[in-house]
């Protein structure tokens, strides 16, 4: 049996009036856009508008690096300069001119509980006296290129991050999973939703429900998929790279730290709106304190065009 001769072909589409297809059209293309923008909306929630009288804290003390990577997925010179300045806000290393240069060194604070990519610099700074914040920043991959299977700074955040079980060990999967989920919401919505209006406007008119009817409908739905399918896979990679920087890298997140992604999520807006100058502070001295304090991870999230400036 030829089952390509039984599918609903547009001549059967066209037979439905225009006044069904044209709002079931729209009403497929606008229940996709309703599904991406509450995606975008339930990211971007606003930080209530009221005067803020207590400094907004990342969770779980995560670094700038650490935050920054479950939003873009890596970590390179940006992130990697906003948790430098992280550190000397720390006391861990600290910058002066020298020769009208910034230069990079060691203490004056000595902290016990560091990460291996934090002792890594800490190493560097004390070996190489002197050592420009520029150099430090622009060669940081050849700190982490030797003595570790892992041979970059993203993926030593990375590691730190699934060592502290806040990452899945098996991200990749749930990654194409979801795109798998969302691939699926792209072609009921935009497949199966027109061809169910098909045909039953084929049945009604029929004035029968007849099996052959019934059967031909779900044919089409199998084979019209299969056609859909790679176009609603990289329509549903495009919206998850898009949304990315949003809604965070959520199949990265373990079932651990999803309780604390809301907190996550509030407090990238709160670095934001901080960078924007749209936060109403009870006490100016509260203000330049957060803004000192979220320094590190306005450079890390991206939120300062020059933070190459900032810090060398």
């Amino acid at each position: 049996m030829n089952i390509f001769s039984a599918l609903i072909t547009w001549s059967d589409i066209s037979a439905v009036p225009a006044y069904v297809r044209i709002p079931v059209l729209l009403c497929a293309l606008l229940l996709v856009a309703a599904y991406i923008l509450r995606s975008w909306l339930v990211a971007c929630w606003r930080v209530k508008k009221q005067p803020i009288s207590a400094e907004y804290k990342p969770p779980l003390s995560l670094n700038p690096a650490e935050v920054s990577l479950l939003y873009s997925g890596n970590a390179s010179q940006k992130e990697f300069a906003g948790l430098v300045v992280h550190m000397a806000q720390r006391g861990i290393v600290h910058f002066r001119k020298h020769k009208g240069v910034k230069i990079v060194l060691p203490g004056p604070r000595h902290v016990d509980h560091l990460t291996y990519y934090e002792k890594r610099i800490l190493q560097a700074v004390t070996e190489f006296r002197n050592v420009s914040a520029q150099n430090l920043v622009e060669h940081h991959h050849t700190m982490f290129t030797g003595g570790t299977v892992y041979k970059t700074f993203g993926a030593q955040v990375l590691h730190t991050l699934r060592s502290r079980s806040y990452v899945r060990s098996n991200a990749t999967t749930q990654r194409w999973i979801d795109v798998f989920k969302t691939a699926l919401v792209y072609i009921a919505l935009l497949v199966w939703l027109p061809l169910t209006v098909v045909a039953l406007y084929m049945m009604i008119a029929a004035g029968t429900g007849s099996t052959d009817t019934v059967v031909d409908y779900v044919q089409s739905m199998g084979v019209y998929s299969m056609y859909a399918a790679p176009i609603a896979c990289i329509a549903a990679v495009a919206s998850q790279r898009l949304l990315a920087p949003y809604s965070g890298r959520r199949w990265l997140m373990s079932a651990k730290f999803r309780k604390f992604w809301p907190h996550a999520l509030g407090f990238r807006q709160y670095v934001v709106l901080l960078e924007q100058d749209k936060l109403q502070f009870e006490d100016p001295d509260l203000k330049r304190t957060a803004n000192i304090n979220s320094l590190p991870y306005a450079i890390a999230l991206g939120q300062v065009d020059n933070w190459r400036d900032i810090v060398y």
